[in-house]
């Protein structure tokens, strides 16, 4: 009579495909050795860790944006001009830094622009 279930073989099969599979998340490769695009600040070079930079990446537009809005408020209450210094703005001490290398944001008093110092974010 026979026992029907996993076999010896079978559970080492399934033990290799999820190695190979974990192999690929972590390293960041696929199966042809193609990678994970390169960031311009040479950080993320696994797939989690691209995901993990790609969202702080979201997190420091939205951050920029929030600090432009609050400063173009400042600007507008007040009388003396554009706001000299991007604590003006009022906002907690954490929206002025990128949450990706920690630099903190650049402001431009005379122009009134922001911008994000960090490798990549020349666009933001």
């Amino acid at each position: 009579m026979m026992k029907r279930g996993f076999t010896m073989i079978a559970t080492l099969i399934t033990v290799v495909i999820i190695l190979i599979l974990m192999v690929v998340l972590m390293k960041g490769e696929g199966l042809g050795g193609d990678t994970v695009d390169m960031r311009k600040d040479g950080l993320g070079k696994t797939t989690m860790g691209s995901a993990i930079l790609s969202a702080k990446d979201t997190v420091c537009q939205t951050n920029l944006g929030q600090v432009r809005q609050a400063l173009e408020a400042a600007r507008m209450s007040s009388t003396d001009g554009p706001p000299q210094s991007i604590t003006d703005a009022g906002l907690p001490q954490t929206d002025y830094v990128c949450p990706v290398g920690g630099e903190p944001y650049v402001y431009d008093p005379a122009s009134g622009k922001v911008h994000c110092p960090h490798p990549g974010h020349e666009k933001f």
